[in-house]
């Protein structure tokens, strides 16, 4: 067959490719697989197709076909791996990145790959060497550089970290992602106003259809600490459960700075936590008729520090069931001994869920003191532990039993008023439990949240009653759960 018609029909077919025409494109490439010398770039260009038409499961056959007859085939592996990545299948994706990089150990987009699941599974020493081999054949891709900051910025290297956030701004301008990862560094050195500021850089990247339905609807301006006498203001929630619960607080500094109508726009399940307070809480526009402005329930935290240069006061605001009160207070006054309950996994679906989240088995010294009966708050995700790690003899696993009505927490917050003590992880019910000034311990990763770097530091959010164990190197829960042992044995539980 004539090399140079085959060589035609490939430029052909890219051209179709290019053009979106992918069923000229597709016989084109087809025509290769007769010949072959060029049956393999036929089968990869079908790949490449398949992938500009979201088919990503017929990319991956073509490439694989490939592999079969060569196994270390750069671009088969490559696009193979990137598929695997988008579908988050890290450990898949890394074998065909660790293929290319067999053959080419400077390989930018596989070094760059593997480095970012390196980092993802806390291999931080082998996710550097990858970002260094990148930084060494190109430097200016902004995405490296965030991934260099936030790996600096987990081992709480936070000089570093503000050097390789600035560099990512510096070769992207509008890079939203280096900036709001910046104030976070700022948050760690305590320069509050300048990390409220860049933390208002997320909302360029986090998806918010409240804040889209309610600009559709209402045109509002956006709030800013304007005089709201006489005016309305709808307040949008976002992000997790227990950042509204956290900051729903600065809605009583908007009450009691201004004579103005305030809504609260939350999701449905936390409607009752907010029942008696003193300001409209909704699950959807529909009675509302208009609205003067509107702000994110986080960037209230902003404008109020602007305006006092501290941060709001506590409100327990949370709403209980008088009826489910007294049921739980009479369950648990039936242990004989003063009760704990725990909590140790946060949703993980949350990005950063493997940092903050605690396997059940670093419980198992506290389990051992006989002082104490335990129960369980974890709901969902993270429960079956109990049964997998043999610890149903020491703790009463309530997650079949709790919050069954579509309303969060409603049972949860009964039992807080009930137990002794609240050991947790850095989820919801640590938020919900510092709201209400129940007696926890909040156990914490090396390089927490800057929530609780500033409550930490400022000891402004939650009483003293929330007390915070946090790691003392990266990754080390041990001698975290070794210093809890030693404070609930000498603890004085009333």
């Amino acid at each position: 067959m004539d090399q140079l018609f085959l060589k035609k029909k490939l430029q052909n077919g890219i051209n179709y490719l290019k053009s979106k025409n992918f069923q000229k494109a597709t016989k084109c490439f087809e025509y290769l697989l007769k010949n072959p010398k060029t049956e393999k770039t036929g089968l990869l260009h079908l790949g490449i197709a398949s992938i500009e038409q979201k088919k990503e499961n017929e990319a991956l056959n073509f490439f694989n076909q490939i592999l079969i007859k060569d196994s270390f085939h750069e671009h088969a592996n490559i696009n193979a791996g990137l598929i695997y990545y988008r579908q988050r299948n890290y450990e898949k994706s890394k074998v065909y990145f660790e293929n290319v990089l067999n053959q080419n150990s400077s390989h930018l987009i596989a070094n760059l790959h593997k480095g970012i699941i390196d980092y993802k599974n806390l291999n931080f020493a082998s996710a550097l060497n990858h970002f260094k081999i990148c930084e060494k054949i190109n430097e200016n891709i902004p995405q490296l550089q965030n991934y260099l900051g936030n790996i600096y910025f987990k081992q709480n290297k936070i000089e570093l970290a503000i050097k390789y956030y600035k560099s990512a701004i510096l070769k992207k301008n509008n890079d939203s992602r280096a900036k709001y990862n910046l104030s976070k560094c700022y948050f760690s050195k305590f320069l509050y106003k300048e990390a409220l500021d860049l933390y208002e850089f997320r909302l360029s990247f986090q998806i918010n259809s409240k804040a889209k339905e309610v600009i559709e609807k209402f045109n509002p301006k956006i709030w800013n600490g304007e005089n709201l006498e006489g005016k309305s203001i709808l307040i949008i929630s976002e992000q997790g459960i227990g950042d509204t619960i956290q900051f729903a607080r600065y809605l009583f500094y908007i009450h009691e700075k201004f004579n103005c109508e305030i809504y609260f726009y939350v999701n449905k399940k936390l409607l009752h936590l907010f029942k008696d307070c003193p300001f409209n809480v909704v699950s959807d526009l529909n009675n509302i008729k208009s609205i003067n402005y509107y702000q994110y329930l986080i960037s209230l935290q902003r404008i109020y520090y602007n305006e006092n240069k501290s941060f709001y006061k506590n409100i327990n605001f949370i709403n209980s069931n008088e009826k489910l009160d007294y049921l739980w207070k009479q369950k648990i006054s039936k242990f004989p001994k003063p009760t704990i309950a725990i909590n140790w996994q946060g949703n993980p679906n949350y990005t950063e869920d493997h940092l903050r989240s605690i396997p059940l088995k670093y419980f198992e010294k506290i389990f051992y003191n006989q002082k104490y009966n335990f129960i369980s708050l974890q709901k969902g995700f993270g429960s079956n532990q109990i049964k997998e790690s043999n610890y149903s003899k020491y703790v009463v696993d309530l997650s079949e039993s709790i919050d069954l009505e579509n309303h969060i927490f409603v049972d949860t917050i009964s039992i807080l008023k009930s137990v002794d003590l609240l050991i947790t992880s850095d989820t919801a019910l640590a938020h919900l439990a510092g709201t209400m000034e129940i007696n926890t311990y909040l156990i914490l990763n090396y390089n927490p949240e800057w929530r609780w770097i500033i409550e930490t530091n400022n000891k402004c959010f939650y009483s003293e009653k929330l007390r915070i164990l946090k790691q003392k190197k990266f990754n080390d829960w041990q001698s975290v759960f070794d210093d809890l042992s030693e404070k609930i044995e000498n603890i004085r539980i009333a």
